[in-house]
C-alpha cells in the first residue's frame, strides 16, 4: 500500500485513536471555541471484506483528524481556542451518533458555530418516491443508515436553528449531484446523469447536466444532502468560482471512485486527492513552521489536482467530467455513468483558525 508521507503521524497514536471510543470533544485552549472538524464514513455490506479498501479509508480518516488536531495545538499563533477533531469513522457513523454529535454542537453552552465534515464510503438511493433516486443515504454501522432528511432535522435542530455544518467534503456516490430543475422536484431521464447509458463500450461523448438543483424539500422533507447538511437552497453550483455564501459543499455527482482506486487517466491512487487537499487547506504547505497560513477551497483542490492530475482542477476530469460503468447488480442503473466532483457554495471559503 503507498502511502502518504507528508502529514504521517504517530503511529501508536493512532492505535489509540482506534480503541477509543466516541465521545463529546474537549476544548484544546480555554478561550471561546468556534471551530469542529469530524470524520466519518464507512461502506456498504458488499465492501465491508475489502479489506485494501477499508484500510485506506481509516487511513484518511486518521490522517485527517492529526492534521486538524495539530493545526489546533496551543502554540499555533493564530489559534485561539477551538475543539479537538472527533473521528467517528466506522463504528460511530450512524443515525443515531450524527444525532447527537449535532444534538451536541447546536448547545450554545458549547460555542460551536464552525462544523467541517470529512465523509468516505458509500451511499445509496432508496429508489422510491421522489425521482430519480428517492432520498439518498450513506451506509452506517450495524444497519443504522444515514438519511438525508434525517442529518437535516438533526443539522437545523427540527428547524430551528441555521446549520452550523459550514463546510463538507462528501467522498460518496451521488451525494454532491445536480438532478432537479426546480425547488418542486421536476426531474427527467437524461443518460449519463439520471439514467445510465447501457452501452456495451463507453460512449464517445460527454454527457451534459442540464439541472441546477441540488435538494429540493418533498412534503417537508429535505432531498439531497447538500440541502440537508446546509438546509440551503442558494448554494452557487459552480463554487469554484463563487465567493458568495456562509457554506461551501464538495460532493460527487453519480459515483466516486473508492480510495484504492487510480484516479482517472493516472496511476495514483484517489485517496492522494483527499489528503493533498486537506494538507494544503490548513497550510501545511509552509515552509516555515508554525505559521500554517489555511487557504481556500478553490486553492486547495487546485493544489490536490496539481500533484494527483498534474493539471489545475477545471481542467482535471473531476471538474470536466468522466464516464464510470457500474454494476449494482440491478439493469435498471448497470451501465455507463457520467461522474464529476461537485463544488457547490462559496469556494473561495478559508477555513477559521478558531
Amino acid at each position: 500500500m503507498k502511502k502518504f508521507t507528508i502529514a504521517s503521524f504517530s503511529i501508536f497514536a493512532i492505535l489509540l485513536l482506534s480503541l477509543t471510543p466516541l465521545t463529546l470533544p474537549i476544548r484544546i485552549e480555554s478561550a471561546k471555541a468556534v471551530t469542529l472538524a469530524m470524520q466519518w464514513g464507512h461502506l456498504s455490506p458488499y465492501m465491508e471484506n475489502d479489506e485494501d479498501e477499508k484500510d485506506l479509508e481509516e487511513y484518511v480518516c486518521d490522517q485527517i483528524y492529526w492534521m486538524f488536531y495539530y493545526d489546533n495545538v496551543d502554540h499555533h499563533p493564530y489559534h485561539h481556542g477551538s475543539w479537538e477533531p472527533v473521528n467517528a469513522w466506522w463504528t460511530y457513523t450512524t443515525e443515531s451518533d450524527v444525532e447527537t454529535c449535532m444534538d451536541w454542537q447546536n448547545d450554545p453552552e458549547n460555542d460551536v458555530s464552525f462544523v467541517t465534515n470529512w465523509w468516505v464510503g458509500d451511499a445509496y438511493a432508496d429508489a422510491e418516491s421522489p425521482d430519480p433516486f428517492g432520498h439518498f443515504w450513506f451506509y452506517g454501522h450495524n444497519g443504522d443508515h444515514i438519511e438525508d432528511t434525517a442529518v437535516n432535522d438533526f443539522a437545523t435542530s427540527g428547524g430551528i436553528i441555521s446549520s452550523k455544518q459550514r463546510f463538507d467534503f462528501i467522498w460518496t456516490c451521488s451525494n454532491g449531484g445536480l438532478y432537479w430543475d426546480d425547488s418542486s422536484g421536476t426531474t427527467w431521464n437524461v443518460t449519463g446523469i439520471t439514467v445510465p447509458d447501457q452501452s456495451e463500450t463507453k460512449p464517445d461523448y460527454n454527457a451534459t447536466n442540464p439541472f441546477e438543483e441540488y435538494g429540493f424539500f418533498y412534503n417537508g422533507d429535505a432531498v439531497g444532502m447538500p440541502l440537508a447538511w446546509t438546509n440551503t437552497s442558494n448554494l452557487n453550483i459552480n463554487g469554484y468560482y463563487s465567493y458568495i455564501g456562509d457554506y461551501c459543499y464538495i460532493g460527487f455527482e453519480c459515483s466516486s471512485p473508492f480510495m484504492k482506486n487510480d484516479l482517472e487517466g493516472t496511476q495514483v491512487q484517489a485517496y492522494n486527492f483527499a489528503l493533498y487537499f486537506y494538507y494544503y487547506l490548513l497550510g501545511y504547505d509552509d515552509d516555515v513552521y508554525p505559521i500554517f497560513e489555511h487557504e481556500s477551497i478553490r486553492d486547495s483542490l487546485d493544489y490536490a489536482s496539481e500533484q494527483t492530475f498534474g493539471c489545475s482542477f477545471t481542467q482535471s476530469p473531476f471538474y470536466t467530467g468522466y464516464w464510470v460503468y457500474v454494476d449494482v447488480g440491478n439493469e435498471e442503473y448497470n451501465g455507463w455513468w457520467f461522474c464529476r466532483m461537485r463544488v457547490l457554495g462559496d469556494g473561495f471559503m478559508v477555513l477559521p483558525y478558531s
